[in-house]
């Protein structure tokens, strides 16, 4: 697609995810909204304004790139997630609303004025690391939120809407090919959600097509899924390392998830050139 149809692409998909987060906040409780979460029990509440605070990174990022400067770099992500939480888990809940629209807003009018060629350039902006501000905003934007708000129905015990979201959300992606977010990473996170959510047949449906597609992406940190956690390190002269880590458990955990991988990873060895690495 040409940059200024991603361009409106992207757009669709951020009021998609404030849209899905008004319909969850218009079903929460009157106790829902009065509880006070903790740190590692969130609220709906803090769920809105961790999401919030990163759409508004997003802003700040945009409004780097157009003066021409580089975005102030952030403590590690779980230092900043706790340092939010604790400033704002006392806030009211109409606040936190207020100020989750209030960024919305800000950064829809952002985008609209950016310059399509340069959100859609990977290269344009070295701090970006050679990924596009349009892939930064979907991530940011639509997949981050999409994936919380799914978990606030799993944990309202609706776990078939949270699933439709998920599946809806890797279907709005593929329109897009591998512009907006690599096709790989998609099924692979999608492969995430069932396997973490007791529907393994689902994930092993998906694996061995996300695990091919995610060879091709380079190096990079995959998500756990579920015994699973798998990185993909560069060691230089076009070569790639996949690790794999497995690590048992007690409950929830499905062997078959390894053998479908292990399966996985010995069609992707067996297409690499001998003298190649993956």
């Amino acid at each position: 697609m040409e940059p200024n149809q991603l361009k409106i692409g992207v757009i669709d998909l951020l009021g998609r995810a404030q849209s899905d987060q008004r319909e969850l906040l218009a079903a929460v409780s009157d106790a829902e909204r009065a509880a006070i979460g903790a740190a590692d029990s969130w609220s709906v509440k803090d769920v809105v304004l961790h999401v919030a605070f990163w759409k508004n990174r997003q802003v700040e990022r945009l409004a780097a790139a157009a003066r021409g400067e580089t975005p102030l770099e952030l403590e590690h992500y779980e230092q900043v997630n706790a340092r939010v939480f604790e400033e704002w888990r006392e806030r009211p809940w109409q606040a936190v609303i207020d100020e989750s629209e209030r960024i919305f807003d800000a950064l829809v009018a952002q985008v609209r004025e950016f310059d399509p060629a340069a959100l859609a350039d990977p290269n344009r902006y070295e701090w970006q690391n050679g990924r596009s501000l349009l892939s930064s905003l979907v991530g940011n934007g639509f997949w981050h939120p999409e994936s919380h708000i799914a978990q606030c129905y799993i944990d309202r015990g609706d776990l078939p809407r949270a699933t439709r979201m998920q599946e809806e959300l890797t279907e709005q992606l593929r329109q897009y090919g591998d512009q907006l977010a690599p096709r790989g990473e998609a099924l692979y996170n999608l492969a995430c959600f069932y396997a973490t959510n007791g529907q393994a047949d689902k994930a092993l449906a998906l694996l061995p097509e996300a695990l091919r597609l995610v060879a091709m992406l380079g190096a990079g940190l995959l998500a756990p899924i579920s015994e699973l956690s798998l990185a993909l390190r560069p060691l230089g002269a076009e070569r790639t390392e996949l690790a794999v880590t497995w690590r048992a458990r007690k409950r929830g955990g499905d062997r078959r998830l390894l053998a479908v991988f292990l399966d996985s990873v010995d069609v992707l060895i067996a297409s690499q050139p001998v003298d190649g690495a993956v």
